[in-house]
């Protein structure tokens, strides 16, 4: 884990929640991310719950990688999916912990605080789906954690990942815009070295195939 980065976000935990602040932006970006990964499963036929129903993730085992503060582990979880969610900073899991628990029917969420490298050592193969949103912008060893996210997959899982890509649009859009003229995100949540692109990130993820 980057120290740095570690300690940037053990000083914003007190903002995640706020709905109509920094991190707006981020909760925004569940109406993409959430149906992306329903559809997703959908089109190659994981999915078997009713088309209409309110719990289209329904006994779906999931892992937030990188989970922070829960934005995305709760509404899988309230979508019917047994999640758990682990992050390497304790800080951030201890926000998500408080969060779900003032919310009953978020109780079955298990939150772990440690580096996916090591929560794998003991969960090989145990998710039918992995998700790691908005996380390899703020790791070193992005191989480390995309190979570790894999062994946590059950053979034929889903792994989902969203990043900043490694582009001077995406440095515009995320650093100067997003976070310092519309401020949906902290300011200095972002830094453009740590982005990685997309070639990239298939590059470590048919890697991580071979090695399984």
């Amino acid at each position: 884990m980057d120290k740095k980065e570690v300690e940037k976000f053990q000083s914003m935990t007190d903002m995640w929640w706020n709905l109509n602040g920094p991190a707006k932006g981020l909760h925004t970006m569940n109406k993409l991310r959430v149906p992306f990964v329903i559809n997703s499963l959908k089109s190659i036929g994981f999915l078997k719950t009713d088309e209409n129903s309110d719990k289209p993730l329904q006994d779906v085992s999931i892992l937030d990688v990188g989970c922070g503060c829960g934005i995305m582990t709760e509404p899988l979880s309230r979508l019917g999916a047994d999640v758990t969610g682990v992050d390497g900073v304790p800080e951030m899991i201890k926000c998500a912990e408080d969060h779900a628990a003032l919310d009953k029917d978020l109780k079955e969420i298990k939150y772990f605080a440690e580096p996916i490298q090591t929560f794998s050592e003991r969960n090989k193969e145990k998710f039918d789906v992995v998700v790691a949103s908005e996380l390899l912008e703020h790791v070193t060893d992005k191989a480390g954690v995309v190979k570790s996210s894999v062994e946590c997959l059950k053979p034929g899982g889903s792994i989902f990942i969203t990043t900043e890509s490694k582009t001077l649009l995406s440095k515009w859009i995320t650093i100067y815009w997003i976070e310092n003229i519309v401020k949906a995100v902290p300011k200095g949540a972002h830094e453009i070295d740590m982005y990685i692109t997309p070639e990239d990130t298939q590059k470590l993820l048919e890697q991580s195939k071979n090695k399984n």
